[in-house]
């Protein structure tokens, strides 16, 4: 199919094919995206789009549509949508991806699937961190896969995207050609006693008590038993387990975290 063509979206009316596009509401999402890894002739970009930025048109949104229009000869992106459907509340198809390409490296994989990664040939490239603003992942995009793609420039580094100095801080992607990160000790494990907390919520490093309220509320309304209630006894357990979880991991952080 043309990049011009267009075909139906799930979320409605049309879209243009310059992104690709999958949905968790896909039965065969999971089949889609291992098979597009697999067949990936030159880099590509996976990265999940939670719920509360599930739109229309996904390909428009930041930081991909500026990434398109600059290294779309060279690079491919595959937006993994979660239209926060019932259809799909039990689909987790990126972290599927994640763990296969990762088999032997929990941390990468689960920093893949909460971030964006890029792979080839079903050969991982680089991993790209999650929890970031659209400026900060669109710098970190560039800067990984101006490791992993021959000729690509990279970004400047004393500048976000916007122009702005750009703060001090931890390197924001690694490669597989990069020395792997030393693993923390039990003893720096311990030095963060609510990382358990935000794991559950999907997130991890420094955020707010806002920015933690926000996750938790949204994942409630996406894994609710209600939305289960018409299915097996087995998926309403589910349900409940998964949502005590996320009340537990909020009322450890509710009382700890900074405010904004």
């Amino acid at each position: 199919m043309l990049p011009s063509e267009i075909e139906p979206s799930p979320l409605g009316r049309l879209r243009a094919l310059v992104i690709e596009v999958l949905w968790f509401s896909d039965r065969s999402v999971k089949q889609k995206l291992f098979a597009r890894a697999k067949q990936a002739k030159r880099p590509l970009v996976v990265v999940a789009v939670p719920s509360h930025r599930a739109v229309e048109h996904p390909e428009r949104l930041e930081p991909f549509a500026s990434l398109e229009r600059e290294h779309g000869d060279v690079v491919d992106q595959l937006l993994v949508v979660d239209e926060g459907k019932k259809e799909g509340m039990w689909r987790d198809p990126v972290t599927d991806l994640a763990d296969a390409l990762w088999p032997d490296d929990s941390k990468a994989a689960y920093g893949a699937a909460r971030g964006a990664f890029v792979v080839q040939g079903f050969r991982p490239l680089a991993v790209v961190a999650g929890s970031r603003s659209k400026d900060a992942l669109g710098l970190a995009l560039r800067e990984a896969l101006a490791r992993v793609v021959p000729g690509m420039p990279r970004p400047q580094a004393s500048t976000t995207p916007k122009g702005k100095p750009a703060a001090k801080r931890r390197p924001a992607a690694t490669t597989v050609q990069d020395e792997a990160p030393p693993r923390p000790t039990a003893d720096e494990e311990a030095e963060d006693p609510l990382a358990p907390a935000l794991a559950v919520l999907g997130l991890s490093g420094h955020v707010t008590r806002a920015q933690a309220k926000k996750t938790w509320r949204e994942l409630l309304v996406q894994y609710h038993p209600d939305k289960v209630a018409h299915l097996a006894p087995e998926f309403r357990a589910l349900a409940e387990t998964k949502t005590r979880a996320l009340n537990e991991a909020w009322a450890t952080l509710e009382p700890a975290l900074p405010d904004d």
